[in-house]
């Protein structure tokens, strides 16, 4: 079960990363790429998902101390959201989430703005969200 944790952790990861990279650069006519959470949810599509199911979203905001990420816990709770904060180096914490729910851009784009705000608050930085495929 803790290896199947960690294959999707590290797919979740790396769709993560290529999204960013694709919204960071700018293509040749200097405008931004389509923004991350769209750029998700077009990927599932591509790959068949349904997005009227309800999924499991997982979502990723790392911090550099632990009373940055705890502190930053309290908030993300607040909204009605189960944090769970988990140290990966001496130098870096990271709040996972786990939130069924369907996936909608609005909802994906108004989840960031907040993530947003808190991570920005306490010095930390929201890396966003992934999901396994629904068929």
């Amino acid at each position: 079960m803790k290896i199947n944790y960690i294959i999707v952790l590290i797919v979740v990861l790396f769709v993560g990363v290529l999204v960013y990279f694709k919204y960071a650069h700018t293509n040749n006519q200097n405008t931004q790429v389509e923004d991350p959470d769209a750029q998700v949810i077009k990927q599932l599509r591509e790959q068949g998902d349904i997005h009227e199911k309800e999924h499991v979203v997982d979502f990723f905001l790392y911090f550099p101390d632990e009373d940055s990420a705890n502190r930053a816990s309290n908030d993300i709770h607040i909204l009605g959201f189960e944090p769970i904060v988990e140290k990966r180096s001496d130098k870096e914490f990271v709040i996972l989430i786990k939130n069924k729910m369907k996936i909608s851009l609005k909802d994906m784009k108004d989840i960031r703005v907040k993530f947003d705000q808190i991570s920005s608050k306490y010095q930390g930085d929201y890396d966003g969200w992934g999901t396994e495929i629904e068929k």
